[in-house]
């Protein structure tokens, strides 16, 4: 069984100077917990944007990062 949260929301960002979509997506399949967040205005200077930050100190689940639930 797997559950599912996504919410979207659109929002102005400073950084890429327009508007941009942000994704975020929870998933609990086979008691692991997986998150994901994404944006649809990514570009190099995006570095340091939490949305990046995030995916990359959290990777799949599949890499063990998370006891199951």
């Amino acid at each position: 069984m797997m559950e599912y949260i996504h919410r979207q929301t659109v929002s102005y960002c400073k950084v890429v100077q327009r508007n941009v979509k942000m994704e975020f997506s929870i998933f609990l399949m086979e008691g692991s917990l997986e998150m994901c967040t994404s944006c649809t205005g990514i570009e190099e200077i995006c570095q340091n944007c939490p949305v990046i930050q995030f995916n990359d100190q959290y990777p799949p689940a599949s890499q063990k990062r998370l006891p199951p639930v």
